[in-house]
């Protein structure tokens, strides 16, 4: 039975190694034929235009702040929006510190996934 994965990173604002590395994951459970879903605090819509991203279910849970800091900020601290996204048998895939601190309300089952310690 196909399952839904929520694939979470704080914030999308280049296309680096984690967020190419989300794109791959997402790619390899649509193929094995998973939903998924690519959730980040924060969104620069510009490049969602670009290739990597084509396919894929992205969605910005933060709040209408302008200001990137504190729009993560506030993603961390008011998740109103993800009880709205965050469905009880979703598979949570969390790509950082901040994320696991935001989800760590959710009775889902979490997979923590970090290349790399907190600064």
């Amino acid at each position: 039975m196909a399952k839904r994965f929520l694939l979470m990173y704080d914030f999308l604002h280049e296309i680096g190694g984690i967020e190419r590395l989300m794109c791959t994951h997402a790619k390899y459970l649509l193929s094995a034929g998973h939903r998924v879903k690519l959730l980040f605090g924060s969104i620069d819509k510009k490049l969602l235009s670009d290739d990597i991203y084509k396919g894929l279910e992205i969605e910005e849970y933060g709040p209408k702040i302008k200001e990137p800091t504190l729009k993560l900020l506030g993603s961390i601290i008011f998740k109103n929006k993800l009880k709205e996204i965050i469905q009880p048998d979703d598979i949570i895939i969390s790509y950082s510190f901040p994320i696991n601190i935001a989800i760590r309300k959710f009775n889902n089952i979490k997979i923590m996934y970090m290349n790399h310690f907190p600064n």
